[in-house]
C-alpha cells in the first residue's frame, strides 16, 4: 500500500464511525460519499455529500465527510503523510503547500457547521451516544487538520482533547 496517505487509513477508521438513524436518501447517499472517497474519487465524494446534506440539513454527518474529504485531498496533494511515513520511513521535512483559500475556508464552514449541528442535536438530548460521536469526530478532523496540513501538531491539541472526551462520553453512553 506505498503512497497510501496514513490519512487516508486515519480517515477511515473515524469516518466509518456510529452512524445516527438517517432518512434513506441521505444514508445511502452518504454511503456512496464514502465508497467514492475510499476509491480516491474526491469530486464524486463531494457531490454525495452536498446531496445528502441537501437529503437532511440537520444532520452533522455529511457536512463532517465533506470537511474531510477535503482534508484528504489537501494531504493527497501535498504528499505530506503516506503509509512509508506511518512505518517509520518518515522523512525530515516536509514542504507544506497550502490549500487554496476556498478549500481552506469550506473545510473550516462544513466542520463548523457539523460541530453546531452535534452540539444542537446535544442540547436536545445529552444522551444523545451519536450526537457525541459526531461532535468529537469533527474534532478530530480539526486537530488532524491543524495537525498535517498547517503543521502547528500542538496547536491542535485543545481539539483532540475534546475529541478524546466528546468519544469517551460516547463509550460511557453506549451499552
Amino acid at each position: 500500500m506505498k503512497g497510501i496517505p496514513i490519512a487516508l487509513v486515519v480517515g477511515v477508521c473515524v469516518i466509518s464511525g456510529a452512524a445516527a438513524p438517517q432518512p434513506s436518501e441521505s444514508k445511502r447517499l452518504l454511503q456512496a460519499g464514502l465508497t467514492a472517497g475510499y476509491n480516491l474519487d474526491y469530486s464524486e465524494a463531494l457531490d454525495a455529500f452536498r446531496a445528502a446534506i441537501d437529503a437532511d440539513p440537520d444532520d452533522p454527518a455529511p457536512h463532517r465527510l465533506f470537511a474531510a474529504t477535503l482534508w484528504i485531498r489537501a494531504l493527497f496533494a501535498q504528499g505530506a503523510v503516506t503509509a512509508d511515513d506511518y512505518l517509520g520511513q518518515a522523512r525530515s521535512s516536509v514542504t507544506r503547500t497550502p490549500p487554496p483559500p476556498d478549500v481552506d475556508r469550506a473545510f473550516r464552514e462544513h466542520l463548523q457547521r457539523a460541530v453546531t449541528l452535534a452540539e444542537r442535536a446535544i442540547e436536545r438530548n445529552p444522551r444523545d451516544a451519536d450526537a457525541h460521536f459526531q461532535l468529537g469526530a469533527a474534532h478530530s478532523f480539526r486537530a488532524s487538520y491543524i495537525a498535517t496540513i498547517e503543521g502547528r501538531g500542538l496547536a491542535g491539541f485543545g481539539a483532540a482533547r475534546t475529541a478524546y472526551d466528546e468519544h469517551e462520553r460516547v463509550l460511557a453512553l453506549v451499552p
